[in-house]
């Protein structure tokens, strides 16, 4: 994680620091209007990872600020961020292995 410093007049009086940690890439569903949003995801630096989960949705790496730029992007009808338990993930991971 790479820590934003904000700053603003109220931080400044009281002489606050403040720190908010966003993480570099994170991961995201992504559902395309007509098709796979592939150009879109990769017009803001992001990449799909895996594709496709169901008709038009796949899971994409991005920057939070690519997130926040494909929110009104006009071929994506949905975009979320995604957490996983990555203890149950590998379980199942673990399954669909055997």
């Amino acid at each position: 994680m790479s820590p934003a410093a904000y700053e603003s007049r109220m931080a400044r009086a009281f002489g606050a620091d403040v720190q908010i940690g966003l993480p570099e890439h994170a991961l995201f569903i992504v559902e395309g209007r007509t098709a796979v949003p592939e150009a879109a995801i990769r017009s803001v630096g992001g990449s799909i990872v895996i594709r496709p989960v169901s008709g038009l949705r796949v899971f994409a790496t991005m920057t939070p600020t690519a997130f926040l730029a494909l929110r009104a992007h006009p071929d994506i009808r949905f975009i979320g961020p995604v957490s996983l338990d990555i203890d149950r993930f590998n379980q199942v991971m673990g399954v669909l292995q055997r």
